[in-house]
């Protein structure tokens, strides 16, 4: 059995934060709220920042990095522009656009972890 994984979400929201976590679980993720102050990123396999969440969802992601966190990154982002998504892209960073619909957050971890289902 492969092991669970572990998705830390940087959402301020309480409904969106809420929603997505039910969302990935059903996905098969196990989606924990990255906002805590304890916290272990140790554990992530990927992480996903609300761009609305903080000043600037590259800042977050930058002192995440500081941290010793490398893994992969999403952001959801409304509207993205042309230079979002270039400091998106320069950074290693795939973009999700809200509003959310249907899997789309759970399709774009699968493609960043290269996660395959069973035939």
């Amino acid at each position: 059995m492969l092991p669970t994984p572990e998705i830390h979400l940087f959402v301020a929201d309480a409904a969106v934060l809420s929603s997505l976590e039910f969302a990935l679980a059903i996905q098969g993720f196990r989606a924990l709220d990255g906002s805590l102050p304890d916290d272990d990123l140790t554990t992530a396999a990927a992480i996903v920042i609300d761009a609305a969440t903080v000043p600037t969802a590259l800042q977050l992601l930058q002192r995440l990095r500081s941290r010793g966190c490398s893994v992969p990154a999403l952001f959801l982002v409304t509207n993205p522009t042309r230079r979002d998504r270039k400091q998106a892209q320069a950074k290693g960073v795939a973009i999700v656009e809200k509003p959310l619909l249907g899997d789309d957050v759970s399709r774009a971890l699968h493609h960043l972890l290269t996660l395959e289902k069973a035939a």
